[in-house]
């Protein structure tokens, strides 16, 4: 993760003394961003070479115990927002649900949030968790001898990089004719799982094509930080400091009680439940040698659920400017 954090670190400091020094508005546009997010979507569906051995009756247990959870972030969430950062209903709300970005802060807008607070509270939400989950891998868990990045994209004589764009192009294209949560980063990585799964293709990726995307997506990642207001930063991050710490403590906690039933390891239901970026978490289970089906269905699951439940109250009208 060294590019993607290199590259998050790198333009958040620089790029606003750059554009007041060029007096031009340096910015990643949205096809590259997507392009890259596609791109690792169809890296980590390469890794989906068959059904994951967990994805048994226990997935049941699992689900139910992601719909706890993300029911439990959010009124905990609301909370810390509400009562401690003084933020509006709306704001506080739409702010504090554990997933689905786009749609919070679609649905938040709409309802009279502040669409920069809940961009900005997500945001550091996923940066604080892809920061901190390696460290409770380094802590708590047993580092593997062999990782998920020596597995699949070890040295070949042929990367098939043909197939890897072209699958990640068509996924794209699909992308955007859909509405799905995370689209341009599942879509590539169901297509690319199928394709590879089932042998009607077979591609893997050389090393410095994720670097150079894990690189891209922490550039733009940096680049959203761009005019928000120090104080209304400072401010954010120590809520989110605060909501994050209690959302990974409890899955720990969480984790570890239901591997004492479940035959599932606790490191994979840990990075399974934590609530980071779909694409993020996808990364993190490649690089740190986790089962990335299990891992990457729990986190869509969680999404989906995120977005009905925005869904289902949105449309009862429950929201009001306050």
């Amino acid at each position: 993760m060294a590019f993607l954090f290199g590259g998050f670190i790198t333009t958040s400091i620089l790029l606003k003394p750059l554009n007041k020094f060029v007096l031009k508005n340096y910015f990643v546009p949205d096809n590259i961003r997507y392009f890259f997010f596609g791109i690792i979507g169809s890296v980590i569906g390469s890794g989906f070479k068959g059904i994951s051995p967990y994805l048994s009756s226990e997935i049941l247990i699992t689900f139910f115990g992601v719909i706890c959870l993300t029911i439990f972030f959010q009124y905990i969430n609301y909370i810390i927002f509400r009562r401690l950062g003084h933020y509006d209903t709306v704001t506080a709300f739409f702010s504090s649900t554990p997933g689905g970005l786009l749609e919070s802060i679609e649905a938040g807008k709409k309802y009279g949030g502040d669409e920069r607070i809940i961009t900005i509270q997500h945001f550091l939400r996923i940066l604080i968790v892809v920061i901190i989950v390696p460290i409770f891998f380094i802590i708590f868990f047993e580092p593997t001898k062999t990782t998920s990045l020596e597995i699949f994209l070890e040295p070949v004589t042929d990367h098939n990089l043909e197939m890897l764009f072209l699958t990640t192009l068509a996924s794209l294209i699909l992308a955007y004719k859909i509405a799905l949560p995370a689209k341009y980063f599942i879509c590539p990585l169901i297509f690319s799982a199928i394709l590879n799964s089932t042998g009607i293709v077979s591609f893997s990726s050389p090393n410095w094509l994720l670097c150079i995307s894990q690189l891209l997506v922490g550039i733009a990642l940096g680049a959203r930080l761009l005019g928000i207001n120090l104080e209304i930063l400072r401010k954010s991050l120590i809520l989110s400091i605060m909501s994050a710490g209690i959302m990974l403590i409890v899955v720990f906690i969480f984790s570890f009680l239901l591997v004492k039933i479940l035959t599932i390891p606790q490191e994979i239901l840990f990075i399974s439940f934590v609530p980071g970026g779909v694409t993020e978490m996808g990364l993190l289970a490649l690089v740190l040698s986790s089962d990335i089906t299990f891992v990457t269905i729990h986190h869509v699951w969680r999404i989906l659920i995120v977005v009905v439940e925005i869904l289902i109250l949105t449309r009862l009208n429950l929201f009001r400017h306050d």
